[in-house]
């Protein structure tokens, strides 16, 4: 049997991913680091092991044994008090999983990155081939774009890396900064979510979460070593995604476009009550530049070559609400 060392085995993407191989006869080295979020890890061919991006130590032993393996740990938020914290794992983080997979003889690793590091797109798609000529807009997206750099450099014969770009996700799974539209949709439901980004005219792609495991899957039998491939789905408007929401889920309630301006004033009002308070800020001025870009991507490489076919908007989004609904 196959041994895969998975980090980031707790988290949105990776709880998933872990599942899904060990169902497919892989034996998965699971790494965490708080034991009550290893109850969804449900498997005979799970293995557990409790460590840490930054103990060399933890990583040698669940990689022990281990043929390939999936990094998709990573620091995600909109803000962190101290913008370090980004690089320390994001980047330093990814430097020592490579290290340490070299040291235990690892031959294949699939890295998540993330599709915003190409940037916004202009008057066409962003492909793997986009370079990002424009100031990125967060540390998040930098300290992936630094780390994706490191990735490539690694890539031999010996150790072969492939990076996969997931856009933005959803779908049933834990809460939290990773599944940000799953919460967004749930408010929604709640009737506790009402305003739309600028006009709404902004298009980005969303992807349902399955299909991100899948292609991930795909990349570690299918990929081509030293190779990106940009995970998608739907590229959709503001307006189009909260229509198929409205629609499927059959609530209609009031949503209220908020402009540019008004959305930097909360923005700062926040980083305000963050200062006084220490509670992190729901808006950010990174946010709304985020926001209110275009993000339209092309997963047609990952077609080609991974045979990757994401789930339809309307299957993912039902899916998705009537596990919400099932709360």
């Amino acid at each position: 049997m196959i041994h895969i060392f998975v980090s980031g085995a707790t988290g949105f993407v990776g709880s998933k991913l872990t599942i899904n191989l060990a169902k497919k006869g892989f034996i998965v080295h699971a790494l965490y680091r708080c034991i009550e979020k290893t109850k969804i890890l449900h498997h005979p061919n799970i293995k557990l092991f409790k460590g840490s991006l930054n103990n060399e130590e933890s990583l040698i032993q669940a990689m022990k044994n281990c043929q390939g393996l999936f990094h998709t740990a990573a620091y995600v938020s909109l803000y962190a008090k101290s913008p370090q914290i980004f690089y320390e794992t994001n980047i330093k983080g990814t430097q020592t999983v490579i290290d340490i997979a070299k040291y235990c003889g690892i031959k294949k690793a699939v890295f998540t990155s993330s599709a915003g590091t190409f940037g916004p797109s202009n008057h066409t798609f962003v492909t793997e081939s986009n370079e990002n000529t424009e100031s990125y807009i967060n540390d998040y997206e930098k300290s992936k774009r630094e780390a994706d750099q490191i990735i490539l450099k690694a890539n031999s014969n010996l150790f072969e890396t492939i990076i996969v770009y997931p856009t933005r996700i959803f779908g049933p799974g834990p809460i939290g900064r990773s599944n940000s539209i799953t919460t967004m949709i749930e408010n929604y439901i709640n009737g506790k979510w009402h305003f739309i980004p600028g006009n709404g005219k902004a298009i980005a792609n969303y992807v349902f979460v399955d299909d991100i495991v899948d292609g991930h899957i795909k990349a570690f039998l299918k990929g081509k070593a030293g190779e990106k491939y940009i995970l998608g789905g739907s590229n959709l408007s503001y307006n189009e995604l909260f229509s198929f929401i409205k629609s499927i889920s059959g609530k209609s309630y009031f949503l209220i476009k908020i402009p540019k301006v008004i959305m930097q004033i909360i923005a700062s009002l926040m980083l305000l009550q963050t200062h006084i308070t220490g509670k992190p800020p729901l808006v950010t001025n990174d946010f709304i530049k985020k926001a209110l870009s275009n993000h339209i991507v092309s997963y047609l490489k990952a077609i080609n070559q991974l045979d990757y076919h994401p789930t339809s908007i309307k299957e993912a989004l039902l899916k998705t609400i009537n596990w919400i609904n099932q709360q």
